[in-house]
């Protein structure tokens, strides 16, 4: 139930992880220190997957993907987080579709 206040949540979940851990998650390269933008990235992401959680069938997931992928310049952040949802044989071309900022909107006549 929504704010109820009655969930038990993992700790170690909002602990921002060590320079190994963004490594082996991919968030860094190997040799590389982490910087401030892969822990932005990191938080970003997690964040974003506790709001697809709670806002599940709600209709917001879509512009918060678009939101962050207009942040960071990145029209692959929203492509391959929808095309996912797609079968196989539709998943390139969707894809393909929504690497293209235009196709975002549905048009106005």
């Amino acid at each position: 139930m929504r704010g109820s206040n009655n969930v038990h949540e993992d700790e170690t979940y909002f602990i921002i992880p060590d320079s190994m851990t963004l490594v082996q998650q991919g968030y860094v390269n190997y040799g590389a220190a982490p910087t401030k933008q892969d822990t932005i990235d990191y938080v970003e992401d997690i964040l974003l997957e506790e709001m697809a959680m709670e806002m599940a069938f709600e209709g917001n997931r879509f512009h918060d993907l678009m939101r962050i992928a207009f942040r960071r310049a990145d029209n692959a952040y929203l492509a391959d987080r929808v095309s996912a949802k797609y079968e196989a044989g539709e998943q390139a071309a969707m894809h393909d579709l929504l690497m293209l900022q235009d196709n975002w909107f549905i048009p106005q006549e």
